[in-house]
């Protein structure tokens, strides 16, 4: 089993909970479980810190990964 977050797990984390911020702010925050296990809301703060991302604004670092958010906010 992998216990560890990867790259592109974080990066859809960091989308959705900056969009949960920015435009649905009137909700709650979001419980994030990747593979069954909750993600800490620190790790998502450590690694919006270090790749300097803010957090006034969207974060989208590609096209296909724009995709992907659509994808998880038809989910929910």
């Amino acid at each position: 089993m992998d216990k560890n977050i990867k790259h592109e797990e974080m990066q859809a984390i960091v989308r959705k909970r900056q969009h949960r911020n920015l435009i649905e702010d009137n909700k709650a925050d979001l419980v994030f479980t990747v593979r069954g296990n909750a993600v800490d809301p620190q790790k998502v703060d450590r690694r919006m810190k270090r790749n300097h991302v803010p957090e006034s604004f969207a974060y989208a670092p590609s096209p296909a990964a724009c995709k992907l958010l659509c994808k998880l906010c038809s989910l929910h």
